[in-house]
C-alpha cells in the first residue's frame, strides 16, 4: 500500500498494483457436462500416455529388434528420443487440462481444439514419416481433445 501511495503521489492519479484487485474470470462451463469434457480429456491423456511405449514396442516389433538394438540403432534413436519427448509433453499438458476443467478452473472450448489438433498432427508425422504406427494412439487422443472443445463450444454456444 505505501507503495500505491507514493505513486499516486506522483502521478496525481491512484495507481493499481497488478493482482490486488483482479478477479477470476467467469467460467461458463456446465457443471452438468464438465465431467463428461474432464472424462474426454483424462481418456486422451491416458492415450497419450499408452502411446509412448506402445510405439516404441510395435517399431522394435517392425524391425525385429530388441529394445537394446532399437535404442542405440542409427537414426532410430533420435526417432524414438523425440517421441518420447513429445509424448510427456502431451501428457503434461492434456493432464493439466483435464484438471482445470475438472476443478471449474477452465472452459474446454477453442484451447482444447487447438491443442487436440496440434497432438493429432505431431503424432501423424510420426506416424507417416517414422513408421511409428503406436503413433496411432496419440492422434486419436488428439481426436479426443478436439472433440472435448468442440462439445464445449456448442454447449456454450446452445446457450445463448
Amino acid at each position: 500500500m505505501e507503495a500505491e501511495a507514493q505513486a499516486a503521489a506522483t502521478s496525481g492519479r491512484p495507481r493499481r498494483l497488478y493482482g490486488a484487485t483482479t478477479v477470476p474470470l467467469p467460467v461458463r462451463t456446465d457443471p452438468r457436462t464438465r465431467l463428461v469434457e474432464a472424462v474426454l480429456g483424462f481418456a486422451a491423456t491416458g492415450l497419450f500416455v499408452v502411446s509412448i511405449p506402445l510405439a516404441i514396442f510395435l517399431l522394435a516389433g517392425a524391425r525385429g529388434e530388441s529394445l537394446d538394438t532399437l535404442l542405440r540403432a542409427p537414426g532410430v534413436s533420435l526417432v524414438v528420443t523425440l517421441w518420447i519427448f513429445l509424448g510427456v509433453a502431451l501428457t503434461a499438458a492434456s493432464l493439466y487440462a483435464a484438471l482445470l476443467v475438472f476443478r471449474s478452473k477452465s472452459e474446454a472450448g477453442a484451447g482444447w481444439i487447438a491443442l487436440g489438433s496440434v497432438a493429432a498432427v505431431l503424432s501423424a508425422v510420426f506416424v507417416a514419416l517414422a513408421n511409428v504406427t503406436g503413433g496411432w494412439a496419440g492422434v486419436a487422443g488428439g481426436g479426443l481433445f478436439v472433440a472435448g472443445g468442440i462439445f464445449d463450444t456448442l454447449n456454450i454456444l446452445g446457450k445463448r
